[in-house]
């Protein structure tokens, strides 16, 4: 690639991040504080290397859904976020730091930035090949991208955009509803704490596609009992009715509740493409269920601002941005106990200098660490 060509891609994508306008939602408790958008370019033709513990891959997805239950109901496995977490520290890095394994990488010396690719290992159907390789636990997903033809560097996952148009939402690609639609939280008799209707749309695939089709569906209440559970849609943002046909309406009825679910409000981490083929990757920040964006508007933003590819690496708390050389987060991680642990399953390790200073808005530490950088407008009505 010429100088030439570089600084077109270069210019393109800093267009696309010029016109993105993504709005803040949040459930009521949570502030209207605009969320803060970042923009990390990849050196052309230098993609990251991805850093990850292939024996905990190997096992296949986590069992995400298992926490309060006793150990007996766990299948297989110990497939707990915090069991892979400390495996994977060991693996990476012996007993150091997880937010030290990136001085175990040749490059570690030019290291600029690491972040997480959270999705690999943990969400069925978000897969990488690399260097003849391919990691990840099967799945449905929206199709490979091929990143980097001449590295061979491909990845698969759920998918906002392909060739510039939205990709429609399908539950065989979105293995964690949570980051469609805002449930219910509630703690278990075991001491544990899930959101609630997950077990039923992941079991139910036909009720899980009636839900991202903006139907009313049905969910079992089990022994829940119903004060809690009442009070848990209430605390975000769900309404009562006898009829329930607006999202965020809901009735209960003997052995079940009739809602039309709100969508998931989340932090995001992406892989985007402009339409030149600038590749980057895109942070949005927030807190789980609680405060960041709609999948939907993302898309939608997203091929208003003319990128051409989107790619979902991971979202909530395992969104965020470490400088290396700084030796300090850029965009810390959602959850304030996920910083010492992050992130659970895989990372990208950036060890070669990114673009020109003249691309980028924002700087920290030297001219090759730099990233653009922007606030997203809160929307002054409801989530």
């Amino acid at each position: 690639m010429t100088s030439q060509e570089a600084e077109s891609k270069r210019r393109d994508l800093e267009a696309c991040f010029a016109r993105l306008r993504v709005k803040t939602r949040a459930t009521p408790e949570q502030t209207k504080d605009p969320i803060q958008a970042y923009l990390l370019p990849w050196a052309p033709g230098s993609p990251p290397r991805i850093v990850t513990s292939e024996s905990q891959l190997a096992l296949g997805p986590m069992d995400r859904w298992g926490e309060g239950l006793p150990p007996g109901e766990i299948a297989g496995a110990d497939r707990r976020p915090a069991t892979v977490r400390a495996a994977l520290r060991e693996a990476v890095t012996g007993k150091e730091s997880l937010l030290a394994r990136w001085s175990a990488e040749p490059c570690a010396q030019t290291a600029t930035w690491v972040s997480g690719f959270g999705n690999l290992g943990m969400n069925p159907g978000t897969l990488a090949r690399q260097g003849g390789l391919t990691l990840g636990s099967p799945g449905g997903h929206d199709g490979w991208w091929v990143v980097e033809a001449a590295t061979g560097l491909a990845l698969a996952g759920p998918r906002l955009l392909q060739s510039g148009a939205e990709v429609p939402l399908a539950s065989s690609s979105w293995p964690d509803p949570r980051h469609l639609f805002l449930l219910p939280y509630l703690h278990s008799q075991e001491g544990g704490a899930y959101h609630f209707g997950v077990r039923h749309l992941l079991g139910n695939p036909l009720a899980y596609s009636d839900a991202i089709d903006g139907l009313v569906i049905a969910i079992p209440i089990g022994t829940e009992p119903r004060s809690p559970l009442e009070a848990a849609f209430q605390e975000k943002g769900y309404q009562s009715t006898e009829r329930p046909e607006a999202p965020g309406d809901y009735h209960f009825e003997a052995d079940h509740v009739r809602v039309r679910l709100r969508p998931g409000i989340y932090p995001h981490h992406l892989l985007v493409a402009s339409e030149a083929g600038a590749i980057a990757e895109l942070f949005l920040s927030g807190a789980s269920n609680r405060k960041g964006v709609f999948i939907r508007e993302l898309a939608s933003a997203l091929a208003e601002a003319r990128f051409r590819e989107a790619l979902v690496l991971d979202n909530g708390a395992d969104v965020g941005l470490y400088g290396a050389r700084e030796g300090r987060f850029e965009m810390v991680p959602g959850s304030a106990d996920r910083v010492p642990e992050w992130p659970i399953a895989a990372i990208f390790v950036h060890c070669d200098p990114l673009p020109s200073e003249a691309a980028l808005g924002r700087s920290i530490g030297s001219p090759a660490s730099r990233f653009l950088w922007k606030s997203c407008e809160p929307d002054p009505g409801s989530t």
